[in-house]
């Protein structure tokens, strides 16, 4: 879905998407530039994130690794859907 960039630097996040992701006034949204691309990210409530945790921990298990460096893991952790 295209936007575009006000001359204050804004941009309008469509209804559909705000509705669907339960985006209304004032929620704090995470801004973050990924190489070439900028994403809007809800932070995760501290239950949700102990969720996702242990999920990605059963993933990390099944690969039988012995060791994993930290910045790998958040780089894995990023590419998560």
């Amino acid at each position: 879905m295209k936007v575009k960039v006000d001359e204050r630097g804004r941009v309008t996040i469509p209804t559909e998407i705000r509705d669907s992701l339960e985006i209304r006034a004032n929620t704090e949204l995470i801004l973050e530039k990924r190489e070439s691309e900028v994403v809007l990210l809800k932070p995760l409530s501290p239950e949700e994130f102990i969720k996702q945790a242990h999920e990605f921990m059963k993933e990390v298990e099944a690969f039988k690794v012995e060791t994993l460096e930290p910045l790998k893991v958040k780089e894995i952790w990023r590419e998560k859907p």
